[in-house]
């Protein structure tokens, strides 16, 4: 797909138009934390622990503090008693409560990684000298380091509080499972073990924390919500005035930038204590375990009939939610659990949810924040049943599908879909990929010795979230000058996304201006007053919730200058329209007036124009995707190989379509990760192996499939301007389709199945143990 140049002529909504932050952005002059300095900045350092569970015995920093330009060095001694990072809840879900991160390790450091002290000098070098010359004394002990242990109570509790390794628990499901067991013709079981990833962006973390005189901060940060990292900030520390939150450029969050960290907390206690503004930015071995995601081990059973209906399902899944938790913490867990039949009618489920302490990392939301396993686990299940019962696995997903004329429907574990319209999506994938060729293809190649196998995966991905009122509203607000140009503020904050043009292209609709005319801002606390905590960009809501306020306002606006309008123009306000940077009489189109002066008019009483106003998206939005994935096995070397990859969309309209390609392009190559070779793993005692990208291996280029890339949209009824939500969505299906793929090649020559990522080494040894 190519981008084109804005036509007029034509709704600039559904238009490619090139993303406006590009040029700037590929000239290299954005404006990132790394770039920023302030008068009189210094820089910060952090001294982390080098074990994954450690008594902190004594730390010395008298010989760090005796180094050039070194200005101060904190401990939990400096910080003030209970300032912790604690995690909002989720609805049904018993949290033990206790396991709050602290801004620097108290007594014990539970993480490799974990912030034990940090150092300000003047400047970054003489700080990371420091860090290296601060004194720390540690007495190793036992790390708790595998879930099934930890859920049976084989270690000792982490955290004497919560009296247990059990972070949190809950329940989810409903309908006759005993019943269902009961009536099924077979009981499909497996287990499926997805590992810790670390979620990567191309930025790691930074902040600038400054005081003015009267003691009001001002925090820059790399952050997805400034509002919310404004909110946490305040939450966590005792601050002497108002604190604002600028974002400035960001490099990719994924939802690692979705809350406050300890050394950004630690940041503001240096500022604070010295005066004067203070800069941290770390460096990558620091961003890889600042904190996780993933991390889930699940046993799953399906009750089926010979002809591949499902009757129920019980699993029971265990999370990692790491040392402590930190905001966001319980998301993925209870998605996995509640999302977990995605697109399927389940009439009966059991999920019991067991989220553990261990001691590593904090998990945190990535990119799907939880259907991504739901989906790996469900999805291969559904290949299994379909193996079991000798079925093609096409057949047995059409068979279980929730029907277009049930919605809207509530899932057995409360989740509500206001609607959906799958088979046609299927559809279209399998007629673009050409699953009977395919199939066809993989039996030819097999005849020739080749190791080849064909997967498929369906996914549901909720657009916005669930939650509360305030997680699914958005502010906005529509500014006009005396020149016609529109200023438009929103409490989205992109980082990749495109926010700015997409936005800019539905108020030049509303408004009958050109998007070049409209200049969007966002990234400042005090920019725009956020409905209340929970603005921001994450959880697929940019354009789902933040689309619609901006739409939402926009309209709203209008109406008020149309009103004005039809007032000068002596005419009934329907007789008016908006185009061309005025507003324009229907039945006289000779008599308009300028935009910029019917804005003054319509405007305050000091001559400017501003419209503000808030959204709330009903609960129930999702979005929907079929992908196939077409992979070869070498058998010698355990290389996979995909070779063809169909991915199939259902966001609703598009606004931008080019934009959406590229976050569907985005998502599948993270779940091309996921399934093909990224993991976090962890020795004997705890630490981690994985420290840069010579550890942690991340997809390259050329391991990527032909990729065939289509949207299918079904119009949604959660809005008037129709849309799902469609940066996360890729991410969900795309490594249980290969994870299928593989396991079909594998199980051709008999071998076992392999946990995910499938590295050479894991798949040749699995070849190993063919029985061809």
């Amino acid at each position: 797909m190519t981008t084109t140049t804005p036509d007029a002529s034509t709704p600039y909504t559904g238009q490619s138009i090139p993303r406006f932050e590009d040029d700037r952005l590929l000239r290299g002059n954005g404006e990132f934390i790394a770039d920023m300095a302030l008068p009189d900045m210094v820089h910060a350092a952090i001294v982390r622990s080098p074990h994954a569970h450690a008594r902190i015995e004594r730390i010395d920093a008298s010989e760090a503090l005796a180094m050039p330009g070194v200005l101060a060095v904190i401990t939990s001694d400096d910080v003030e008693e209970g300032a912790v990072l604690e995690s909002i809840g989720r609805p049904g879900m018993q949290i033990n409560r206790g396991g709050a991160h602290p801004i620097l390790a108290l007594g014990r450091a539970l993480y490799a990684g974990q912030a034990v002290a940090a150092v300000a000098a003047e400047t970054a070098a003489q700080a990371t000298d420091a860090a290296a010359r601060v004194e720390v004394v540690y007495e190793p002990l036992e790390a708790i380091n595998d879930l099934q242990r930890a859920a049976d109570g084989d270690y000792p509790t982490l955290h004497p509080v919560i009296g247990s390794n059990v972070g949190a628990s809950q329940r989810s499901g409903g309908g006759d499972v005993d019943g269902a067991f009961a009536a099924a013709d077979r009981v499909v079981s497996a287990s499926f073990v997805i590992p810790r990833l670390a979620p990567m962006p191309m930025e790691g973390r930074g902040c600038i924390a400054s005081f003015d005189a009267s003691g009001d901060l001002t925090f820059w940060s790399s952050n997805q919500s400034p509002h919310d990292t404004q909110h946490h900030i305040e939450e966590a520390l005792t601050m002497p005035g108002h604190v604002r939150v600028i974002t400035p450029d960001v490099g990719g969050g994924f939802g690692h930038k979705h809350h406050v960290y300890p050394e950004e907390a630690a940041a503001i206690i240096l500022a604070m204590r010295l005066s004067r503004p203070v800069k941290w930015v770390e460096d990558r071995s620091e961003n890889i375990h600042s904190s996780h995601a993933r991390g889930l081990e699940a046993h799953v059973e399906a009750a089926v009939k010979n002809d591949g209906q499902i009757l129920g399902l019980r699993g029971r899944f265990l999370s990692d939610l790491g040392a402590y938790w930190i905001n966001g913490a319980f998301t993925s867990p209870d998605n996995a659990v509640k999302r977990f039949t995605g697109p399927y009618h389940v009439p009966a489920f059991d999920g019991e949810q067991v989220c553990l302490m261990t001691n590593r990392p904090p998990i945190t939301s990535y990119r799907g924040a939880g259907q991504p396993e739901g989906t790996f686990c469900m999805e291969r299940m559904m290949d299994l049943v379909s193996e079991k019962l000798g079925i093609d696995p096409v057949v047995v997903r059409r068979r279980n599908l929730i029907p277009p004329d049930q919605f809207p429907y509530t899932t057995m574990s409360g989740t509500p879909y206001v609607d959906g319209d799958y088979e046609p999506v299927l559809d279209r994938a399998l007629e673009v990929a050409g699953y009977g060729d395919l199939l066809a293809r993989r039996d030819r190649e097999r005849q020739e010795g080749r190791t080849v196998g064909l997967g498929i995966a369906l996914s549901t991905k909720g657009s916005g979230g669930t939650g509360g009122d305030a997680a699914r509203s958005s502010a906005a607000a529509v500014d006009i000058d005396a020149d016609g140009h529109v200023r438009l503020t929103t409490d989205i904050s992109p980082h990749g996304q495109g926010n700015a043009t997409t936005f800019a292209q539905i108020t030049a609709d509303v408004l009958g201006v050109s998007p070049d005319d409209i200049t969007v801002k966002h990234g400042d606390s005090d920019a725009i007053q956020p409905f209340g905590p929970g603005a921001g960009t994450y959880a697929s809501r940019g354009l789902v919730i933040g689309g619609h306020a901006v739409y939402q306002t926009a309209c709203q606006a209008r109406d008020k200058l149309l009103d004005a309008a039809s007032h000068l123009l002596e005419t009934p306000a329907d007789d008016v329209t908006l185009e061309g940077g005025a507003a324009v009489s229907r039945s006289d189109p000779a008599r308009s007036v300028p935009l910029g002066r019917l804005a003054g008019m319509a405007g305050d009483a000091d001559g400017g124009f501003r419209h503000y106003s808030t959204f709330t998206l009903p609960p129930g939005s999702f979005a929907f995707a079929t992908h196939i994935a077409y992979v070869e096995i070498d058998p010698d070397s355990g290389d996979v190989r995909a070779r063809d990859f169909v991915a199939v969309h259902d966001v609703g309209n598009l606004i931008n379509p080019i934009i959406v390609e590229g976050q569907i392009h985005g998502g599948v190559v993270q779940g091309f990760g996921e399934a093909m070779c990224e993991a976090v793993s962890y020795a004997d005692d705890g630490r981690p192996r994985e420290w840069s990208f010579m550890d942690y291996a991340m997809p390259l280029a050329e391991d990527l499939p032909h990729m065939v890339v289509e949207t299918h949209a079904t119009e949604a009824r959660n809005g008037a301007l129709g849309v799902r939500g469609i940066g996360e969505m890729p991410s969900c299906a795309s490594p249980a389709a290969l994870a299928n793929a593989v396991h079909d090649a594998l199980r051709q020559i008999g071998a076992p199945m392999v946990d995910i990522p499938f590295t050479a080494e894991r798949v040749w040894r699995a070849t190993r143990q063919a029985s061809r």
